[in-house]
């Protein structure tokens, strides 16, 4: 359960977005608007999906003139190695030195950032409406003036707060994470379950590899439940996507299993 989820995030900002495209519509009177999707991850990713398709949608139908969409997946969590992120830098300079973006919409945290940092390079002077990002991720990037959007809180002590009245009988709650995501699901989790210690004994599957993560889920015993956090990528660092994490721990384990958004669940 997060504050705001794919929907109720596009949903924020759309007023924001069809706005300032019809504003600059008026002004400029152009035939075409084109508009730059920025994802920090895979857009096999389920959250992606749904997010690029409302985004889609709605902001084309409600725009003023024609929009054309552009769509880059930095993939960060997959890929984090400095040398792909110089790469994509290097390849989205090129690729948009001759668009005349209307405006660019980063989704995600590290897309945000990534925007923050490279935008002067990319797309100067362009600007930026985000979905879902995170202030703790911006903490050390004060956004300009022409940046706005949506902020993302998780609310862990929600979902903490659901399993206990579901099922009052809980006695721990396994917190199943993995690497790839900033800040850590798992530390977001650790400050709220604290606070729980009186009723519930906190338990982490995270910094493991997905075998070992499965195969500890499988042993937990009656009276446990398992949150799932945000799992792109495992120790070994092989990638993967949290609907099919959530798949193999519904298979595997014999306790109840929740997730962090629906679409992780199909």
């Amino acid at each position: 359960m997060f504050a705001a989820g794919a929907g109720s995030g596009v949903a924020g900002v759309l007023l924001v977005l069809a706005l300032l495209l019809s504003a600059t519509a008026a002004a400029e009177e152009p035939a075409r608007k084109d508009v730059l999707l920025l994802y920090a991850d895979s857009m096999l990713l389920p959250a992606n999906v749904v997010t690029d398709r409302e985004l889609r949608a709605r902001l084309g139908a409600d725009a003023a003139t024609p929009v054309r969409f552009y769509t880059e997946a930095l993939d960060l969590s997959w890929f984090p190695d400095k040398e792909v992120e110089r790469a994509t830098l290097d390849l989205l300079r090129v690729k948009y030195a001759n668009r005349n973006l209307a405006l660019v919409i980063p989704v995600g945290p590290p897309a945000l950032r990534f925007a923050l940092l490279h935008r002067a390079s990319i797309f100067p002077g362009v600007p930026l409406v985000f979905v879902a990002a995170r202030e703790a991720v911006l903490a050390d990037l004060p956004l300009p003036p022409d940046v706005t959007g949506m902020w993302m809180d998780r609310d862990w002590r929600a979902n903490v707060e659901l399993i206990l009245r579901l099922h009052p009988d809980t006695r721990r709650i396994a917190f199943v994470s993995g690497g790839g995501t900033t800040p850590s699901t798992a530390d977001e989790f650790r400050r709220v379950a604290a606070s729980y210690r009186d009723r519930v004994e906190p338990m982490e599957l995270t910094d493991r590899t997905f075998e070992e993560m499965l195969e500890q889920a499988a042993a937990l015993p009656e009276h446990t439940v398992i949150l799932v956090g945000l799992f792109l990528r495992d120790r070994a660092g092989r990638t993967f996507t949290n609907a099919e994490v959530v798949e193999h721990i519904v298979r595997t384990a014999s306790v109840p299993v929740y997730s962090a958004l629906d679409v992780h669940v199909g």
